[in-house]
This record gives structure tokens, C-alpha cells and sequence, in this order.
């Protein structure tokens, strides 16, 4: 039996440490004495060094104990859980870092956005001349086949250019879908009654660079590769440009460069 002083000394911890531990019931002493002094056993070394290993790591207090009471398989069902978290904040880490490396004060270029939940989307397939404003009708028509389909109206259009062949613009329009249940309803009967034309899908949480350019700007590819190269965002899907209701002479670019879905 080691008083705590002794058991302090022996796992490298502090007896403040302990006393923590102990309030939070992750690690008593395994007797007490009439004086009230607490005594600990080696065979409690192991588990003390663990519990300060996972604190160390940012692992909760709750789930430490949950561990815990936790079957083997359960445990290593945590434990591959709390890899993944460790490795999303790395990410989220790695572009907050890239933001910093190429932010300068008083200097507005890319800002960060970030879609907290997974969000359902309706796309409409279009090919469009190449003109000043080439998705603005593709867009109102669509917007127009949203309200009488049911799935409500959509304060902004997103459009994904999948490909530019000679003289036409082959491209995806989508509109983010609101009214929970029946508003997806209504878009998955538009979509059927569209097959090839129209689909629905969901995107998870996501962190996006947006860049804000006018929709008729002839250098937005190279200031988008700029953009890129300056912060050094890596891309993980398509470049979107969105256009609000009532301001399609305006255009934000959405670059996905985290994706914050859990597996």
C-alpha cells in the first residue's frame, strides 16, 4: 500500500491529479485509513497511468469512465472513435493554419464558411451559352419548378460547371431544401418526374473558402488559382458559385476543403 504521496512519486503524477480523479470517480484509493490518509496499491499504477494518458489526449472525463465499465469490444469501439475525432481536428487545425499563412489585415479575399449539419440538395442538369450572365435564366426556372413542385422557395442557387464544350456550358444548378421532411419528399417526386434531369442528395458538415468575385469577372479562374495556391487549400470536391435571389451580377465561390461528416 502507497500513501499518495508515495503513489504520486511512483506514476509521475501530482496528488493533485489524483484528488481530481478521485472526485470524478475515475480512480479511488483502495482504502483509507482511520486518519484519513489515502493509501493505493500498485496494481492501481496501470490504470492511473492510463486515465492521465487519455486526459492528456483530450479525451473527456466522461467518456474516460465510460471506457471504463466499457466490454473490450466496446473499448476498442472508443477508442477507434477518438482516432477519428483526433484526426478530424488535425484537419480542422491544418486549415485554420492555411487561413493565418496567407490572411493580412485590412486585405479582403477569402473568407471560411461552415455548413454545421448535413444538408439536403435539389440539382437541376442545364447546358447554357456562354454570355454575361449565363445560368440567371436556368436558374429563375428553376427556382419557379421548386414552388410548384412543392419544395418551397430558395433565397440562393448553386451552380457546379461540369464541363465547357465548344460554345455550351454543361453545368448543375442546386437549391439547399428546407421543411424538413416535406420538402425532400416533394423533391425526390420532382426528380422522378425528371429522371437524368434532376436529382436529390445530401451533403455533409462541410468547411468551405469562399471567394467573392462579380459573376462577370473574366479573371476568376486565375484568381481562384491564385487563391488556391496562396493559402494552400486542397480542394476535396467541385468549386460551386452561389447566387442570391435578386443579386445574380454577384457571385461567391464555394471551395469545400473539409469535410466534417463522422463515419
Amino acid at each position: 500500500m502507497m500513501t499518495i504521496q508515495a503513489f504520486a512519486h511512483k506514476t509521475g503524477l501530482s496528488p493533485s491529479a489524483l484528488r481530481f480523479y478521485e472526485s470524478k470517480r475515475l480512480l479511488l484509493p483502495q482504502a483509507r485509513g482511520d486518519n484519513g490518509y489515502r493509501y493505493y496499491t500498485e496494481e492501481q499504477v496501470p490504470q492511473a497511468r492510463l486515465i492521465h494518458t487519455f486526459r492528456q489526449a483530450g479525451v473527456p472525463v466522461g467518456e474516460i469512465r465510460l471506457f471504463q465499465q466499457a466490454s473490450p469490444d466496446e473499448q476498442e469501439a472508443l477508442m477507434d472513435r477518438w482516432r477519428r475525432e483526433t484526426e478530424r481536428k488535425l484537419r480542422e487545425l491544418l486549415v485554420a493554419k492555411q487561413y493565418w499563412s496567407g490572411a493580412r489585415p485590412g486585405v479582403r479575399a477569402v473568407n471560411l464558411a461552415q455548413w454545421e449539419d448535413t444538408t439536403r440538395m435539389i440539382w437541376f442538369l442545364h447546358e447554357v451559352e456562354p454570355s454575361v450572365h449565363p445560368y440567371a435564366r436556368a436558374i429563375a426556372e428553376d427556382r419557379r419548378a421548386l414552388v410548384s413542385g412543392g419544395c418551397g422557395a430558395a433565397a440562393e442557387a448553386y451552380v457546379c460547371l461540369l464541363r465547357a464544350e465548344g460554345k455550351t456550358l454543361h453545368a448543375e444548378i442546386g437549391f439547399r431544401l428546407g421543411g424538413g421532411g416535406t420538402a425532400a419528399q416533394a423533391a425526390s417526386r420532382l426528380a422522378a418526374e425528371r429522371p437524368g434531369r434532376c436529382r436529390v442528395d445530401s451533403v455533409g458538415p462541410t468547411l468551405f473558402a469562399t471567394l467573392e468575385t462579380e459573376a462577370d469577372d473574366p479573371t476568376l479562374c486565375i484568381r481562384y488559382s491564385r487563391m488556391l495556391d496562396r493559402y494552400g487549400f486542397q480542394p476535396i470536391g467541385p468549386r460551386w458559385e452561389r447566387y442570391e435571389t435578386g443579386s445574380e451580377s454577384q457571385v461567391l465561390s464555394y471551395i469545400p476543403v473539409l469535410s466534417k461528416e463522422e463515419a
